[in-house]
């Protein structure tokens, strides 16, 4: 009898761990949404709202201009075994990769519109949140939890960056700015005084304006964005006395640039310092 109950209960703790094993592995196997970004910029927001319930890919390297990317097979491979794809809109060559792929249930979505500024990057979130709940409505209340908590981060460091940029009066610091990089600029406060195309785009009468404008308005400042180059405002700012200051629109472009957040940190500080230095002259 004592050996029949010993059976027993041997069996039952066999088939219960069994059975916390197998629930186990169907979550680990659970299938994940497979995304594409275009740029690692935008797989960061995705992989900040959707973290372990979704595999991201990013095609774009870190640091190019998505708008003169050469695609690769791996690129059409990744593609199509994708649910959703992501992109700027600015991706010429998306269209033809998706068309490559053959994958005829793939969604895109486009985020269109300048991410440098926190206040943008915010509603394009809740773009990225909903595309990411409708390819998995289970998770909605995951995916929101995530966005919620990523804004909560994006404000608590725009925040510090705001009441720096008022302590040292940035709405009288006059610069000239690459269009790349108008908004964040105008959200920091900065005084704008003209915009211009990247160096490829800009003929001599802009160049003859821009020179005529930085001198005649003292500017302090001429901001470049690293992906678009920065051999023109660099002679820019030594023809017209000022400070040059590179800041990116992508992370991972320098070590200490890992995410969004970490990426408006570093722009703030090149602009901080470099009206330190202008002042310095």
């Amino acid at each position: 009898m004592r050996k029949i109950i010993l059976y027993c209960l041997i069996f039952s703790l066999f088939f219960s761990g069994f059975l916390v094993n197998k629930g186990r592995g169907e979550e680990i196997n659970k299938e994940k949404i497979t995304v594409v970004c275009t740029t690692t910029l935008l797989g960061g927001f995705v992989k900040k709202i959707g973290k372990d319930r979704i595999k991201v890919t990013a095609i774009v390297p870190q640091g190019m201009c998505p708008a003169h990317y050469d695609i690769k097979p791996s690129d059409i491979q990744a593609i199509s075994r994708a649910s959703l794809v992501f992109s700027h809109g600015m991706e010429s060559w998306l269209k033809n990769l998706i068309r490559a792929s053959r994958n005829d249930t793939l969604k895109t979505i486009k985020i269109k519109g300048e991410w440098d500024s926190p206040d943008l990057v915010i509603k394009q979130l809740e773009l990225i949140k909903e595309a990411l709940c409708e390819a998995n409505p289970s998770d909605e209340d995951y995916f929101e939890k995530n966005r919620v908590s990523f804004i909560n981060s994006i404000n608590k460091t725009a925040k510090r960056i705001k009441n720096q940029a008022k302590e040292l009066n940035l709405n009288q610091v006059k610069v000239l700015c690459i269009k790349w990089q108008e908004d964040f600029s105008y959200w920091l406060g900065l005084d704008i005084i003209a915009t211009y195309p990247p160096p490829e785009r800009i003929s001599l009468k802009q160049v003859l304006e821009l020179t005529k404008k930085g001198e005649e308005n003292s500017v302090a400042l001429i901001i470049d964005n690293l992906q678009s180059g920065t051999d023109f405002g660099a002679k820019l700012a030594s023809q017209i006395g000022a400070t040059q200051v590179v800041l990116t629109n992508f992370p991972g472009t320098v070590p200490e640039v890992k995410d969004y957040v970490e990426m408006i940190e570093y722009n703030a500080r090149q602009i901080f310092n470099g009206i330190k230095i202008q002042n310095k002259k």
